[in-house]
C-alpha cells in the first residue's frame, strides 16, 4: 500500500505517493490525467505490489493539482515543467526513472524523454492520441472557460456543466452523439470530477491546455527510448488512439493491445512496467 508525503523542493511543496524500497536509484515514475491527481493510481499500485513488492513506485500530483503547489510562474508548454520535475527526481534521490503517464502524464513523460533521454529507462504512455489540428484549436479555444469565483456562483455550475460533459463528449463541449464517448454520469461521479477542478483553482487549464498542444504524432516519432504505446481497447480515446497509431513509428515505439475492463487493463500495465526491471 502507497504511502502519502510532503517535500519541499525548490520552496515548493509536491505531494506524492510511494510504495517499496524507498533507497532505490530506480523507480517506476506514475505520471496522472488533468484535473486529477496521483490519487488515481491506487488499483495500479496494488498491481505493481503484487508483482514486485519491493520496487519503488512514485506517484506524484503534477504541479498545480492534488496536493502539489502550482509552478511559480504560468507555463507556457510542457517544457516549463520539466525542470521541476528533474529537480523532484534528485531530491527523491533517482538516478532514472521509469515513466508512465496517462493523458496529461502521457505527455509529460514524452516531453521529460525528449529533454533527458539519459535518465529514463523506458516510457510506457496510456490514452495517448493524435488529433488533427483543427480539432486541437477548437480543444484549445473552447475547453477552458474561466472558472474565477463569482458572487452569485454562476462559476460553480459551470464547474458542474464541464465536470457532467468531461464524462461523456470528447470534446466535453460537443455534446451530439458523434462526439458521445459515455453514459450520463452519476450525480456522485460528477462530484467527484467537479471537486478536481476545484481543487486546481482558477489555473486549472494551465497543464491541461499544454498537453493538448503537445498531442502530437511526431512527438513520440522523435523518442529515443524503448517506449511502450498502450491500445487500451476499453478507453474512450480508442479512435483517437488509432488515429496515432496509423501515423507509424520507429522501431523503439511498440504497441501493447490492453483488454477492455479497468482492472484487466491495470494487469496488462503493470506486467508491461516491471517487463525486464532488475530488482
Amino acid at each position: 500500500m502507497p504511502t502519502r508525503h510532503l517535500i519541499a523542493v525548490e520552496n515548493r511543496y509536491w505531494h506524492y505517493r510511494q510504495q517499496g524500497d524507498i533507497t532505490a536509484e530506480t523507480a517506476i515514475v506514475l505520471l496522472h490525467t488533468s484535473p486529477g491527481s496521483s490519487a488515481m493510481f491506487a488499483p495500479l499500485f496494488a498491481e505493481l505490489g503484487s508483482l514486485r513488492p519491493k520496487m519503488r513506485i512514485l506517484a506524484p500530483d503534477i504541479p498545480g493539482y492534488g496536493g502539489t503547489d502550482p509552478l511559480p510562474n504560468p507555463p507556457a508548454s510542457l517544457q516549463d515543467y520539466l525542470p521541476s520535475f528533474r529537480a523532484f527526481f534528485r531530491e527523491m534521490g533517482l538516478r532514472q526513472v521509469i515513466l508512465y503517464g496517462t493523458g496529461t502524464g502521457a505527455q509529460l513523460a514524452i516531453a521529460y524523454a525528449h529533454a533527458y533521454p539519459d535518465k529514463v529507462a523506458n516510457v510506457l504512455l496510456d490514452n495517448a492520441f493524435h488529433i488533427d489540428e483543427t480539432e486541437r484549436q477548437a480543444i484549445l479555444t473552447n475547453s477552458f472557460p474561466d472558472l474565477t469565483p463569482r458572487a452569485d456562483g454562476s462559476h460553480l455550475a459551470k464547474v458542474w456543466q464541464m465536470s457532467t460533459g468531461f464524462m461523456q463528449y470528447f470534446p466535453w463541449f460537443m455534446t451530439d452523439e458523434a462526439h458521445r464517448i459515455g453514459p450520463v454520469p452519476t450525480p456522485e461521479q460528477t462530484q467527484q470530477m467537479a471537486m478536481e477542478f476545484l481543487n486546481a483553482g482558477v489555473n486549472y487549464a494551465h497543464g491541461y491546455r499544454a498537453a493538448f498542444d503537445h498531442e502530437r504524432a511526431e512527438n513520440v516519432k522523435r523518442l529515443t527510448v524503448p517506449t511502450t504505446l498502450f491500445r487500451w481497447q476499453g478507453s474512450a480515446f480508442l479512435p483517437q488512439i488509432d488515429a496515432l497509431i496509423a501515423e507509424g513509428f520507429p522501431a523503439n515505439v511498440q504497441i501493447t493491445d490492453t483488454p477492455e475492463t479497468l482492472p484487466q487493463h491495470y494487469k496488462t500495465v503493470a506486467e508491461g512496467l516491471v517487463k525486464g526491471v532488475k530488482q
